[in-house]
């Protein structure tokens, strides 16, 4: 073919390619896609607007969107209707689940009868579908860490809503795993001797060396991201409660009021929910009946009150999800706080 063909040529597939673009429709406005129905018999201006809204989990290591109609708080990883919202029906929510097993587990929602099984990919994950009247529930898995999705309404009253179905579908299509932001990634690059505060490391152990010997990690390698002990004391004040049944001895547990990075100086601790065990059960029992006896009486099992406590040798696991994190440590003393 000679040049003075080509010309031509290439003017008719430019006019094509441009004929073929014009022809194609915009993307969604997602304004419009996903918006924010208001209720008519509730008079405020506090609305969010309409769209969708990033959710990014750096102590899990996954993020992706979700309708601004719904709302969630702090690290919660439950998401429903905005006030004066009627996004979805009444009572209907979405929550999900992080758990750290080595295999994929399927949801005991799924050994039930007249359970319906879907399978979808998106962004390279698998997420398999379960469904019944009234419920549903998507899992995916990636690097040991698994997902589920629930959506549904307490108590379940009749079929789920198509918006439910539909955020679900959205959450999972702009679903993606970071795993340089997951708490066993940045929990493998703590050293031996690094110094937080009062606390400096005395021992790490990360989720593969307690696979390989679970008796290196408290909590196990299936239900932590792993574990971080550390030498020193520090000095809190919060509430103890008594988590004993009708056959079981005292169970204390000592809960923070300020956050638990502001007390261990760990960058790794922040904006995590933790309670704190005492490992040195018979002091601390001792402890506890000698200020419940002066001013509670041998009255409840359970109470909160304020306390000043110093601990030492400390551990730290660290639990998936919206699991509380277990601070184990040895009671040095404890005060009733005026």
């Amino acid at each position: 073919m000679n040049a003075r063909n080509m010309y031509p040529l290439a003017a008719m597939l430019m006019f094509f390619i441009c004929a073929a673009g014009a022809g194609q429709s915009e993307p969604p406005d997602a304004s419009k896609e996903w918006p924010v129905p208001h209720s008519s018999s509730c008079k405020t201006t506090d609305y969010p607007l309409p769209g969708l809204t990033p959710y990014v989990n750096k102590v899990d290591g996954f993020q992706f969107k979700y309708p601004s109609a719904l709302k969630t708080e702090g690290s919660s990883l439950e998401f429903e209707n905005w006030t004066c919202v009627n996004f979805f029906h009444a009572d209907e929510s979405i929550s999900m689940e992080v758990t750290l097993p080595a295999l994929y587990q399927e949801p005991f929602q799924a050994r039930g009868r007249g359970v319906s099984v879907d399978t979808r990919i998106f962004n390279q994950l698998k997420w398999m579908s379960y469904s019944a009247p009234g419920w549903a529930t998507d899992c995916t898995f990636w690097k040991r860490e698994q997902v589920c999705i629930q959506g549904g309404a307490v108590p379940s009253h009749g079929p789920l809503s198509d918006e439910i179905v539909k955020a679900m579908r959205e959450i999972e299509s702009t679903f993606v795993f970071s795993i340089s932001d997951r708490m066993d990634s940045k929990i493998a690059k703590v050293k031996v001797g690094d110094r937080f505060g009062n606390l400096r490391v005395s021992r790490v152990v990360t989720r593969e060396m307690a696979e390989r010997n679970p008796r290196r990690s408290y909590a196990g390698s299936h239900v932590s991201y792993g574990e971080i002990d550390f030498i020193g004391s520090v000095s809190m004040k919060g509430g103890l409660e008594d988590f004993r049944t009708m056959n079981s001895g005292p169970d204390w547990l000592f809960s923070p009021d300020a956050e638990i990075s502001s007390l261990l100086s760990c960058n790794l601790c922040k904006d995590l929910p933790f309670h704190v065990e005492f490992t040195n059960d018979d002091f601390g029992v001792e402890q506890n009946g000698r200020v419940r006896s002066r001013r509670f009486g041998p009255i409840s099992y359970s109470y909160a009150a304020n306390f000043s406590v110093v601990v030492n040798n400390i551990s730290v696991i660290f639990s998936p999800g919206r699991s509380p994190s277990v601070v184990r440590a040895n009671l040095v003393s404890i005060v009733e706080s005026h």
